[in-house]
């Protein structure tokens, strides 16, 4: 929010927003589902982020999701996405199997590079960016090695598709194309 002239936080729960305002300044808060209906009928912006939404939404509402922010953004502006539950990173494969011999509910997670396909696939927005970590697993946040050790091995797997690939958290920095109004 200090970064720009003007933010707004939408959210369908208004828990979610009163744990938003806490942290805020100046920004202003909505109760809304974009995808059911619109303040923003005729704004646009230049910047939209969106975190811990995919990861937790039905393929479905994903798709309408990103078609109605695509239709917020203005041309080049960019969308900013994270996912904290990739499906491919060690670390949701061992909660996957714990909650399996534990006769758990199923754990929700998103295939970061299926989700990155089908964005770039509606053909309105182009990933820029990826920003991952995460790839060693951790025992409920708590690292398993010292933590300057932790970091150096992150860091430096990160910088290679591999690392990138099976990383358990994600940011996304997609771009709106510039002839998709």
């Amino acid at each position: 929010e200090t970064f720009f002239t003007e933010s707004i936080g939408v959210d369908v729960s208004d828990s979610m927003l009163e744990i938003a305002k806490i942290n805020s300044q100046k920004s202003r808060f909505i109760l809304e589902d974009l995808t059911r209906s619109s303040s923003f009928s005729e704004r646009y912006f230049d910047v939209i982020t969106s975190f811990r939404f995919f990861a937790n939404a039905e393929p479905a509402l994903r798709r309408e999701a990103i078609d109605v922010i695509s239709k917020l953004m203005k041309p080049g502006a960019y969308l900013i996405v994270n996912n904290h539950k990739n499906s491919l990173s060690p670390t949701y494969g061992l909660l996957k199997i714990k909650s399996i011999l534990a006769n758990r509910e199923k754990i929700k997670c998103l295939n970061s590079y299926a989700f990155i396909n089908s964005v770039e696939n509606e053909g309105v927005l182009k990933l820029c960016e990826i920003y991952s970590w995460g790839l060693l697993p951790g025992i409920e946040n708590r690292m398993i090695m010292p933590p300057a050790v932790y970091s150096y091995i992150e860091k430096f797997i990160s910088k290679y598709k591999i690392g990138q690939k099976y990383a358990s958290y994600h940011i996304f920095v997609f771009q709106k194309l510039d002839s998709v109004q």
